[in-house]
């Protein structure tokens, strides 16, 4: 079944081969003759479905606001946990936490959240390569 819409209202239309939906062929028909029970059947039929429709596009659009809303409150909490566990590395270590990524590559950072390391390398890649840092100042050493 293909989807299409009114020609006048942009509503859904239940069969394809209709070109208006219910509300505004009964409009049409009722300026030139009265409707007959299988018409008035068809457009009672149909508006109950486009009401139907229209508050199902509703729950729809109102669970998606939800949804994202809750995406941004769990996001908002899972920064605010991520800053408290460095906050308290830090105060527990005196200096600095690690990032490691799925690689395997390390990254050390201050409490400033610059790159930072004062007794080894600050970013430590999985392929053995070193990068110096001193509060997020790169350092190039020659080894």
């Amino acid at each position: 079944m293909i989807n299409k819409n009114c020609e006048k209202c942009e509503n859904y239309v239940l069969k394809s081969h209709y070109k208006l939906c219910g509300r505004c062929y009964k409009a049409e028909i009722t300026k030139t003759r009265n409707l007959t029970n299988v018409e008035k059947h068809y457009i009672d039929k149909n508006e109950k479905e486009l009401t139907e429709l229209d508050s199902c596009k509703i729950t729809i659009e109102n669970l998606k606001n939800e949804l994202l809303e809750r995406d941004k409150i769990i996001s908002e909490k899972d920064n605010l946990i991520e800053q408290l566990q460095r906050k308290y590395f830090i105060l527990t270590t005196g200096s600095y936490y690690v990032k490691i990524d799925s690689l395997g590559d390390k990254r050390y950072f201050d409490e400033n959240d610059l790159l930072h390391r004062t007794n080894g390398p600050a970013i430590e890649w999985s392929n053995g390569n070193k990068h110096y840092y001193n509060h997020g100042e790169r350092i190039i050493k020659k080894e």
